[in-house]
């Protein structure tokens, strides 16, 4: 072959092809487009309207944004929301925690731990809502049967009917459900640590909570801000299902959330612009707390001191 040819072809074979990467990913493009960018542009139009229906009515600027916040069930709705969001996210991540660093060490059964602890969230959502219904049931339920027996409780309890316990009765749902994922993104995270870090520590004779604060927590600064984000996520948008299925917003409005405002505005009322006004809002409180856990775990917080 002629070097001046050789020389083209190397240049050919050395040079990007744009347009097909173009190719490749427009597929994907178009998809996320479909599902996710035009469902939320048109859901943030009719949030600037008066629509009803379904029909995207008249212009009427932020008039929908107005009445929502001159609403007291939906200033409630969202400390209802940020209540159980922060209790939730807590919970779930102190649990998940703990059990990874328990499943983390060997010994007889951890893998059957870790096969079990796979059980709640392979569940459907609504399944793990009815099992959790049937268990709150105050006739037959089986966790007032326990607390019965056990002497925790002198009568069966309506937890579900109680404005008293019916958060707490979703929190404990939604806890159980979610716990196994970030349990085992704490897993994979204490299993890149190398273990020479933490022999160095034992010989230099740093305690167990030293170790842990020191080594432990730093090095899982980057699956923590995962699971912070993801648990989130899961914890404002995922609880509906449980508050659909076990308490229907009630009792009274105690587990009316800002999820279950969304749902009754947009299809029990049809006011199709106000419930996208506070599908906006609810989008906008989950991107605060997204924000400020990239800022708060950065990755200049990362290293080890």
């Amino acid at each position: 072959m002629p070097a001046g040819a050789s020389t083209r072809a190397g240049s050919i074979l050395a040079k990007p092809d744009h347009r097909y990467a173009a190719v490749s990913i427009l597929p994907s493009v178009l998809v996320v487009f479909a599902v996710v960018i035009y469902p939320l542009i048109y859901a943030v139009m009719m949030s600037f309207r008066d629509s009803r229906m379904g029909v995207l009515g008249g212009f009427i600027g932020l008039a929908n944004y107005a009445r929502l916040f001159s609403d007291v069930e939906f200033r409630l709705a969202i400390v209802r929301t940020l209540v159980l969001t922060v209790i939730a996210v807590a919970l779930v991540i102190v649990i998940s925690l703990g059990v990874a660093m328990v499943v983390n060490e060997r010994f007889r059964g951890s893998s059957f731990i870790k096969l079990a602890l796979l059980l709640p969230y392979a569940l459907p959502g609504t399944l793990s809502a009815l099992i959790w219904r049937w268990m709150y049931d105050p006739s037959y339920g089986i966790l007032n049967a326990v607390l019965y027996h056990t002497g925790f409780i002198k009568e069966y309890v309506t937890f579900t009917g109680d404005p008293r316990t019916a958060m707490g009765a979703i929190i404990l749902a939604h806890v159980w459900k979610f716990v196994p994922y970030s349990a085992f993104l704490f897993v994979a995270g204490l299993s890149s640590i190398p273990p020479g870090l933490y022999e160095a520590a034992r010989i230099d004779g740093a305690s167990s909570l030293t170790i842990f604060r020191k080594i432990t927590l730093p090095l899982l600064a980057p699956a923590m801000q995962l699971a912070l984000i993801v648990q989130t996520v899961f914890a404002v948008l995922y609880h509906f299902g449980l508050v659909y299925i076990i308490t229907g917003g009630g009792p009274g409005r105690a587990t009316t959330t800002l999820p279950w405002y969304v749902y009754s505005e947009t299809f029990r009322f049809m006011q199709f612009g106000r419930g996208s006004a506070a599908a906006v809002v609810l989008a906008l409180i989950m991107l605060v707390f997204i924000y400020v856990y990239l800022v708060a775990l950065s990755p200049k917080e990362r290293t080890v001191s």
